[in-house]
């Protein structure tokens, strides 16, 4: 199964729209099948404890894969839109155990 993290709905709506909506353990997140692999989507809503509730979507299930759909805020200047980037190491200089 693959995880798909995004911000916001209306970046996620052409991939949730045909996914069912789902509550887990308290976790509301879309449930589906993409290019026949199973995938789990979370919204995140950004500025709502969206660092817990994206770890208690992550205790959900065994993900072979994490999709971080968008950009977070702080990143480099050389980053450019509609680019693949692998990441090798997260860090939050607030929360450092992530």
């Amino acid at each position: 199964m693959v995880a798909i993290i995004i911000a916001l709905f209306d970046e996620a709506y052409e991939l949730v729209r045909t996914l069912s909506f789902q509550k887990k353990d308290g976790v509301y997140y879309y449930y589906g099948n993409l290019q026949n692999k199973k995938i789990a989507v979370f919204l995140c809503k950004p500025r709502v404890s969206s660092l817990n509730k994206v770890r208690r979507f992550l205790s959900l299930y065994p993900y072979e894969a994490i999709v971080n759909i968008g950009f977070a805020g702080s990143l480099k200047p050389y980053l450019q839109q509609k680019e693949v980037y692998s990441i090798y190491r997260i860090q939050n200089h607030e929360i450092p155990y992530i």
